[in-house]
């Protein structure tokens, strides 16, 4: 095409415009490669070089809701980068580029997600057993297999089926609050950071009768103090589930009463103050009647 005019000294000059077009390189995003928790390869290829030389050539990539893209210069017309450092789980998105004089042509988006994360195993604990039990309480113990600091803990009757649960920090545990001559389900979990292992096997503990409390049981738990005493002795009992038979009475070496019968009931509160005031110097016993049978404990009148 010829252009306007123009003068130069004595010469006319024309000007001339090119309507001509260069074809531009032609580059495709491959589909990446060796793709694990945190490190994945870009892949593309030149498909045509064009008439223009290419300055440089590469890879945008990001995370997929990163605002800025991260540039990468490769060589070779089949062009790769290796990423590494990237976040599990996550997706990215890149493209392969060529850069000329001219302007920049871009492959098509590919999007790649990284792997989850692979979490140690957390094994579940050995050998749940119980090892003492009462009449509201059961005592467990198991065997940690991995490396779990702590564990947790789920149980329920037999009979009503209504689920409880519990923590501990060492490989043992107290249920408490239970219901006498009970049977109970437990299980017990390991805990590995943010990992928990399968629960054990159930295993059965069986909570304790009140009749099962004997007469040494109610001796150990029946205390009288002061001992020696010059006025009063107090009778005392340190174990809730204790019943008083109807009456207490002091009585002399020989086992004749001296002292008039202290009349009681069941659920009566302890201690129980007895007067021995008007008693000889000497020793006595107190002799206390329970539901399991008779206590009889000494004593040293001053």
């Amino acid at each position: 095409q010829i252009g306007l005019p123009f003068i130069v000294g004595d010469t006319t000059m024309f000007t001339f415009t090119a309507d001509c077009q260069l074809a531009l390189p032609v580059v495709v995003t491959d589909s990446a490669s060796g793709i694990t928790q945190t490190e994945a390869v870009l892949h593309g290829h030149i498909v045509d070089e064009g008439e223009l030389p290419i300055l440089e050539r590469g890879f945008e990539w990001k995370e997929m809701f990163a605002s800025d893209y991260t540039v990468v210069n490769v060589t070779g017309d089949t062009m790769l980068h290796a990423l590494n450092g990237l976040t599990p789980n996550t997706d990215y998105i890149y493209r392969a580029f060529v850069t000329t004089m001219v302007d920049t042509t871009y492959g098509d988006d590919i999007v790649f997600t990284t792997l989850e994360e692979e979490l140690p195993p957390c094994p579940a604990p050995t050998d749940l057993h119980v090892t003492d039990s009462s009449d509201n309480t059961l005592s467990i113990a198991w065997t940690e297999t991995g490396d779990a600091e702590q564990w947790n803990i789920q149980y329920r009757s037999t009979a009503t089926g209504a689920m409880s649960s519990g923590i501990s920090n060492t490989t043992s545990y107290l249920i408490t609050d239970l219901q006498p001559n009970t049977e109970y389900q437990i299980q017990v979990q390991s805990v590995c950071g943010i990992v928990s292992s399968d629960w054990t096997p159930v295993v059965i503990g069986k909570t304790t009768s009140n009749d099962s409390i004997g007469i040494v049981e109610y001796d150990r738990y029946i205390k009288i103090y002061p001992n020696p005493t010059s006025n009063y002795i107090n009778v005392e009992c340190t174990m809730n589930n204790v019943q008083l038979g109807g009456e207490i009475e002091v009585v002399d070496v020989y086992g004749k009463t001296v002292h008039a019968v202290v009349e009681t009931r069941h659920g009566t509160s302890l201690p129980i103050r007895i007067n021995v005031s008007s008693l000889s110097a000497g020793m006595y016993f107190v002799r206390i009647a329970t539901d399991r049978g008779y206590v009889t404990k000494p004593f040293v009148k001053q």
